[in-house]
């Protein structure tokens, strides 16, 4: 594999996470706002005209799914520059 080709990688393994980190710091934000300064709000939907309780969980939810997964991807990051590593060694020999 050429440099090119593993720089390419490597700057969408990072775009991806950096878009993963900023998703993740919107969502929260958000939830966390919705539920400690706006508190529960009574929604009602168009297909369903039975009100419903929002307080943001959902939204604080997703956000730390997407906390968990931009850590993982950082953590999982180093092991992809080892392993690359390990192949432009085999390479050269």
């Amino acid at each position: 594999m050429s440099d090119k080709g593993i720089e390419k990688i490597r700057k969408g393994f990072d775009r991806l996470t950096t878009s993963l980190v900023v998703l993740a710091v919107f969502f929260l934000s958000y939830g966390l706002y919705h539920y400690f300064i706006l508190g529960t709000t009574t929604v009602t939907h168009a297909r369903a005209p039975i009100p419903s309780l929002s307080n943001g969980s959902v939204t604080i939810f997703f956000g730390i799914i997407f906390v968990g997964l931009a850590l993982y991807r950082i953590i999982r990051r180093k092991q992809l520059i080892e392993q690359i590593n390990e192949l432009k060694r085999t390479e050269r020999k």
